[in-house]
């Protein structure tokens, strides 16, 4: 197995540090849900991870002893983790972040 520095993972064809894709994302704490990329292939898919904690802000009142992740969180995820797949940067590039990926409603 190949040895990185800390910070670093292989990231579907190359390798960057872990925090500089998520760094992509306009969204700042706590909406800056995707905790990790696992995975992720450039203009095709990704794969991120997040753990959810019992203080997550989105368990106040949903609900009290019995906290469900809202559904509209596990779709901002989606959103967050495919936003990382549209606009990571290009295998072996040294841009610090990636072009910010524009939503229009």
């Amino acid at each position: 197995m190949e040895r990185r520095p800390a910070g670093e993972r292989s990231v579907g064809k190359y390798t960057v540090p872990a925090m500089s894709l998520i760094d992509c994302l306009p969204h700042q704490p706590p909406m800056r849900l995707v905790e990790e990329i696992v995975e992720i292939h450039r203009g095709e898919s990704a794969t991120g991870r997040r753990v959810a904690k019992p203080d997550d802000f989105y368990f106040q009142g949903h609900f009290p002893g019995q906290p469900v992740v809202p559904a509209v969180i596990l779709i901002e995820l989606l959103a967050q983790t495919g936003g990382l797949a549209a606009a990571a940067p290009p295998p072996r590039s040294t841009r610090a972040r990636a072009s910010p990926v524009v939503w229009a409603a």
